[in-house]
């Protein structure tokens, strides 16, 4: 895939990047590396969330190119004249939203899935006080398991100026949340599901799931996953293909 211009740091998700921060200080293409859960309650899990490092050289942007899924799938590239330290200041008022409910949750906005489709939730109007000193945040874009295999790109994010936005979130804090994104962290889970339904149909079910023409996959389980909703969690996933 075409490699971003201009990036100065990447962040990375440490769930997605296993031993993160053993891997990233054993490295010498990064420094200044910062697990920002350390600034927060939940330090003893730094590890496993968002980590901030300077780029020094391309290597590590290397490994995420398209034939390397842990790197693409754990990690997004940011370009900011900020300070490392400015950037993780900002990066962690990310740490966590208001839900719907009005209840506090984190937002897993390291992961690269859950990036790109809130990101994109705000369509046009990327607010620029949601970005602060970021100046582009590129996450790679790339196909479900369950349809056609495609070349993986890179989506760049940038903010809508200030003085020329005029769409409004509805929100009372920070970051600003509204219906959109509610929806777009649901399109979340709901991939992450028929990932996992793709994965256990290929594995105990592969004659039945090989069936499907790949075109119909998606839709499919979607269907099979509304029936599920409709008819309660007593269905589960090895009673599904019997619903055909």
């Amino acid at each position: 895939m075409e490699r971003p211009q201009g990036m100065t740091h990447a962040l990375v998700d440490g769930v997605r990047y296993p031993n993160a921060l053993q891997r990233l200080y054993s490295r010498n293409d990064v420094d200044e590396i910062e697990p920002l859960y350390l600034m927060t309650r939940w330090s003893s899990l730094a590890d496993q969330g968002p980590i901030l490092v300077r780029l020094k050289r391309n290597g590590f942007v290397d490994d995420a190119d398209a034939r390397d899924e842990e790197g693409y799938r754990a990690l997004s590239l940011l370009s900011s004249q900020a300070s490392t330290g400015e950037l993780s200041q900002h990066l962690c008022r990310l740490v966590t939203f208001n839900g719907e409910s009005g209840q506090e949750q984190l937002l897993r906005f390291a992961d690269p899935l859950v990036t790109r489709h809130w990101l994109s939730s705000y369509d046009n109007a990327l607010p620029a006080a949601l970005m602060g000193p970021i100046d582009t945040w590129w996450v790679a874009d790339w196909a479900p398991n369950w349809t056609k295999l495609r070349p993986v790109r890179w989506q760049a994010f940038r903010p809508q100026p200030s003085d020329e936005s005029t769409t409004t979130v509805p929100s009372d804090t920070f970051p600003p949340m509204g219906r959109d994104q509610f929806a777009a962290l649901e399109a979340v889970a709901r991939w992450q599901l028929k990932e996992r339904l793709t994965d256990y149909f290929s594995e105990h079910a592969a004659e039945a799931w090989q069936r499907l023409s790949i075109e119909g996959r998606g839709r499919w389980l979607d269907e099979r996953l509304d029936d599920a909703r409709a008819w309660g969690p007593a269905r589960n996933a090895s009673s599904l293909f019997g619903s055909t």
